[in-house]
C-alpha cells in the first residue's frame, strides 16, 4: 500500500523543520515584546502578558510548539515571508495564552 502525502504530512514537516521553527523563534520574541508593552486594557491582557512571559524565558522551547500551530495555517507556504509568520503568531496568540496559562 503506497503511502501519499497529505497536507497535514507537509505541515508536519515544516513545524519540524529547523530553519523554520527558528523563524518562529524570533516571531513569538518579537510579539511577546510587542504584548508586555501593550496597555493593561488590551482584553486578555494579563494572560497574554504571563504568556508573553513564559515566551521570553524559553522562546526556544515554546517555537516548537507554536510551530506546530502556525504550519498548520493554509496561508503558511515554504516561501512565506517573514510578515506572514508574525501576523499568524499574532493572530493564534491568545489561544496559546488562553490554553496554557
Amino acid at each position: 500500500m503506497a503511502i501519499t502525502l497529505t497536507t497535514y504530512n507537509a505541515q508536519d514537516d515544516r513545524a519540524h523543520d529547523q530553519a523554520f521553527i527558528a523563524k518562529i523563534r524570533q516571531a513569538i520574541v518579537t510579539n511577546a515584546i510587542a504584548v508586555q508593552a501593550e496597555s493593561l486594557t488590551t482584553p486578555r491582557h494579563a494572560n497574554r502578558a504571563t504568556f508573553a512571559f513564559q515566551v521570553l524565558r524559553d522562546p526556544t522551547s515554546w517555537s516548537q510548539l507554536i510551530a506546530n500551530g502556525v504550519a498548520s495555517n493554509a496561508a503558511i507556504a515554504d516561501d512565506s515571508p517573514d510578515s506572514t509568520i508574525l501576523n499568524i503568531v499574532i493572530a493564534q496568540w491568545d489561544a496559546y495564552a488562553m490554553a496554557i496559562v
